[in-house]
């Protein structure tokens, strides 16, 4: 997978552009499975964050291509404060009772690009998650799990790695002089997203390797 990996980020390296074509193809899935889980009455709502304590969270690349580029919406306080967290967080062995370093005053500060896992962790009754009672998921939840796996079936070959290769949160790193968030992927390609704009440096292994 690193192999693949590597490739893909050289091809970014050459043409930044296909970036953009895959956060609009993960913007649509991410609405198209919240289009799903509606289908369902929850309880969960507004300020209920018991599931956000407790969880290492990962996501694919594109999903956290996502995360990266709300993140960067921040201001340079609310930056530098999430970048303390994440580094803190990538310290923690056992994250019982943890809440996720993106968790502010009970709401998630990147709620519209959270990955699929937060997507979909669901239940009828918010007291389940409360007292962490275990349940089982959903049916609907198999639904948005088959529907993405369909999706990304039908992309190139190429791409896929991307989307089934998971990072954690705190994978995420900060650059203090840019005052921007990204995501190194491989070693290879370093990946700034903010607001539409893309940037793409070369990684320690680009710089060794590639000409």
């Amino acid at each position: 997978m690193i192999e693949q990996l590597i490739a893909i980020s050289i091809y970014f390296l050459q043409d930044k552009e296909i970036i953009k074509e895959i956060l609009d193809f993960q913007k649509n899935e991410n609405e198209n499975i919240d289009s799903i889980m509606r289908s369902e009455k929850f309880a969960c709502k507004e300020g209920c964050y018991y599931c956000c304590i407790g969880w290492d969270v990962k996501g694919t690349i594109p999903e956290m291509m996502l995360v990266v580029n709300s993140l960067n919406r921040l201001n340079d306080d609310e930056k530098f404060e999430i970048a303390k967290r994440l580094e803190k967080f990538k310290q923690i062995k056992n994250f019982d009772d943890v809440p996720c370093p993106l968790l502010d005053n009970g709401n998630c500060i990147v709620y519209e690009s959270r990955p699929f896992i937060c997507r979909t962790f669901s239940s009828y009754d918010e007291n389940l998650c409360k007292n962490k009672i275990s349940f089982e998921f959903p049916e609907v939840v198999q639904k948005a799990v088959e529907y993405s796996k369909e999706s990304i079936d039908k992309l190139d070959d190429f791409f896929k790695p991307l989307f089934n290769t998971k990072i954690r949160l705190s994978d995420i790193l900060f650059n203090k002089e840019k005052r921007l968030f990204y995501i190194n992927i491989a070693d290879t390609a370093l990946i700034y997203l903010n607001d539409g704009n893309v940037e793409v440096l070369k990684g320690e292994y680009a710089k060794k390797y590639l000409k």
